[in-house]
């Protein structure tokens, strides 16, 4: 009689010797995973320039409506005082002590106005006094898409003999025979040209004229005009006719807009 062989056991592993359905799940996974990086980065390489551009558009509007509400604020002490805030007081020795950013202060709101009322104005505004003052910088001073320092503005005046801020004295503007239309009031500036919102510094022609020729946004520059109208200026303003909107009694006639 002969004997009976023992039942075969089964191999262990997978039988065919082929990649097993545990690999195969992990190598799909795997492919999706890689698939899913590429798909993202490309719709980021997609969606950014028209985050981009959205951004710079709501910057621009945002700098937009600080220069109107600036230049109202700065017509409206022209209508109290008869004449515009000077571009900086000064005290019996001539030293600078504040700027007009401090001394419109009353016209931009109650916040700012009860700002004003603790500022010593016979005291320079880096006073101990004022340690505490360059941190409440209001937001009407600052850029909506913002890398200047804590405390910086945004908007300076051009200081010119010939326009409507010489210095520490303060113009009429009945005197700006040009038309209103046609004479700078105050302008934006990039956060490399800003400065402390109290300090009596701004610019002068040929850093108003760089200003433009660069672009704060991109290629334009918001300023405001005499009449309290908002504008862009863009590179292919000459410095010519830059100087013209600076001066306040030149005969010349704005082309920009």
């Amino acid at each position: 009689m002969s004997e009976v062989p023992p039942p075969v056991q089964p191999a262990s592993g997978n039988p065919s010797g082929g990649i097993s359905t545990t690999k195969i799940l992990l190598i799909v996974v795997g492919c999706m995973f890689v698939l899913g990086l590429i798909c993202t980065g490309i719709l980021a390489a997609l969606l950014f320039p028209a985050v981009s551009a959205a951004r710079e558009a709501a910057g621009r509007v945002h700098s937009q409506n600080n220069l109107k509400q600036l230049s109202i604020a700065l017509l409206n002490y022209e209508s109290a005082y008869k004449s515009l805030p000077p571009a900086y007081t000064t005290d019996d020795s001539g030293n600078k002590l504040h700027s007009w950013r401090t001394l419109i202060l009353p016209y931009l709101g109650p916040e700012e106005q009860q700002l004003s009322e603790q500022i010593d104005y016979s005291k320079p505004w880096d006073d101990p006094v004022h340690a505490d003052f360059l941190e409440r910088c209001p937001l009407v001073y600052r850029h909506l898409n913002d890398s200047a320092p804590v405390g910086h503005s945004h908007y300076v005046v051009v200081i010119d003999s010939r326009g409507v801020f010489t210095g520490e004295r303060g113009i009429r503007l009945r005197d700006a025979t040009d038309g209103l239309s046609n004479t700078l009031l105050l302008t934006e500036v990039g956060a490399e040209e800003s400065v402390p919102w109290m300090k009596p510094e701004d610019t002068d022609i040929g850093g108003f004229t760089d200003q433009i020729l660069a672009g704060v946004h991109r290629d334009v520059t918001g300023v405001a005009m005499a009449d309290a109208v908002v504008i862009e200026l863009d590179k292919t303003a000459s410095p010519t006719q830059i100087e013209g909107i600076v001066t306040r009694n030149g005969g010349e006639i704005n082309e920009l807009y």
